[in-house]
């Protein structure tokens, strides 16, 4: 039996799991921190290693997808934050900006590589702002109406 890598061929296997398991802690670690800096800081590096594993595997989006049921559960038993928006949009930005730059894996639309990865998660930021303008202007009516 002749193996890959004797042959000449590199195993990204390794290197994905690193980045998959990276990005998770990252964004664990984003969750449980209380200093809302550290929060924005650790949710931009989980979103640097995701970009990082899309850039290496094309698969990426199965585990994007995790992530993105996560946020949607926080969004669905309320309890979103305007600090969540943020942390969101600290940890869309590099995976859209560098898996957008760097391959062009991710410029055709219509792919479902690319609406798994970069669709959905954009989605559920839309999602997360419009919750957060209706909580904001539901807030600013209460407070009219009480005052």
């Amino acid at each position: 039996m002749f193996f890959r890598t004797m042959g000449g061929f590199a195993d990204r296997d390794a290197l994905s799991l690193l980045f998959i398991l990276g990005s998770f802690y990252l964004y664990m670690a984003s969750q449980h921190t209380s200093r809302f800096r550290n929060q924005l800081l650790l949710s931009f590096s989980s979103g640097f290693v995701i970009t990082l594993l899309g850039l290496t595997w094309e698969g990426v989006g199965l585990f994007v997808a995790v992530i993105v049921l996560c946020e949607l559960v926080h969004l669905l038993l309320d309890k979103s934050d305007q600090r969540q928006l943020y942390r969101l949009t600290c940890w869309l930005m590099p995976q859209v900006v560098g898996l957008l730059t760097f391959t062009r894996t991710y410029h055709d639309l219509s792919s479902p590589v690319t609406f798994l990865t970069l669709g959905i998660p954009i989605l559920l930021m839309l999602l997360a702002l419009i919750t957060s303008i209706s909580k904001k202007s539901s807030h600013l009516r209460y407070v009219s109406e009480n005052s």
